[in-house]
């Protein structure tokens, strides 16, 4: 079977550094898919931007952590005393226990999310989430809900080989947030036992074959892209990745991703990456290629 390979971006449109370090992955390395921040500070410019580049292939990157809702209560229960979303996934999940009527209003606000970007002329080809919220059970339910109302193909289906991630913890690799990611990792193997059979179930929206750079997140450098390329299974495989340039904006954010984001336009961008690519017979398409 053929190796193909979409290479996505998430954060586009939350800051006009990131948004143009996206675009040169764009114009000169092997990106072909987005992912647009509807509440992003950014937004517009990822905008404009792209109107400049109509064979970006874009989607939705679903935000319910930092910045403010474009439509839910600003005194609601998952929103700070400053009107933005908390800035930690877990308490957004404890407010989920504690209020399973939320789901709803999850379900208003991220239709919202939809609706901006679509109201812009953009199609939307694949559906994701800042921290893979939407892989939490009852979040999940109502992406699968929203993305086959609006018609988006694909949603993200997070769950990479496992054996990957040890990969990176023996080689000394794992980052600060190790105790976090390994949580995290806990939870993406209770999402694939409890969703294991969704893709041979589900006839209208897909998810691609394998799924990678979510362990690397924050380490996706040409040394650590080389070794998944040169390892990349046959069907197709979403890599995720957050290339950028760091600027003012992004400094004064919360995110740990900073310096790692140039490290990443520099990797999707080499020639031995693209060598690499060419030598393995894999061909870099888009969600939107893979209809």
């Amino acid at each position: 079977m053929e190796k193909k390979l979409i290479v996505c971006a998430d954060d586009f449109g939350l800051t006009c550094g990131v948004n143009k370090g996206i675009i040169d992955c764009y114009k000169y390395g092997i990106l072909k898919s987005a992912s647009v921040l509807a509440n992003g500070p950014a937004f517009e410019d990822a905008l404009k931007l792209s109107s400049k580049f109509p064979g970006l292939d874009l989607g939705i990157h679903l935000f319910l952590t930092e910045f403010k809702p474009i439509c839910l209560n600003p005194h609601g229960k998952l929103i700070d005393s400053d009107g933005s979303f908390f800035n930690k996934y877990i308490k957004i999940i404890k407010e989920i226990v504690k209020y399973p009527g939320i789901i709803e209003q999850i379900k208003a606000e991220f239709r919202c999310q939809i609706e901006c970007v679509l109201e812009k002329g953009i199609k939307l080809s694949h559906i994701n989430s800042h921290k893979h919220l939407h892989i939490y059970p009852s979040i999940w339910k109502i992406v699968l809900e929203l993305a086959q109302e609006y018609k988006i193909p694909f949603v993200r289906f997070p769950v990479e080989n496992i054996y990957r991630f040890w990969q990176i913890v023996l080689t000394n690799n794992a980052n600060k947030e190790f105790k976090e990611q390994l949580t995290f990792v806990a939870f993406c193997m209770f999402f694939r036992v409890r969703f294991s059979n969704w893709k041979k179930m589900n006839g209208t929206i897909k998810s691609p074959d394998n799924f990678c750079g979510l362990f690397d997140t924050g380490n996706l450098n040409e040394l650590t892209l080389s070794g998944i390329l040169n390892g990349l299974g046959s069907g197709v495989t979403e890599l995720m990745c957050h290339p950028g340039y760091v600027d003012n904006e992004l400094l004064r954010m919360s995110t740990r991703l900073l310096e790692s984001r140039e490290k990443e336009v520099a990797a999707l961008c080499h020639s031995g990456v693209k060598k690499i690519i060419n030598d393995n017979n894999i061909k870099v398409t888009s969600f939107h290629e893979c209809y």
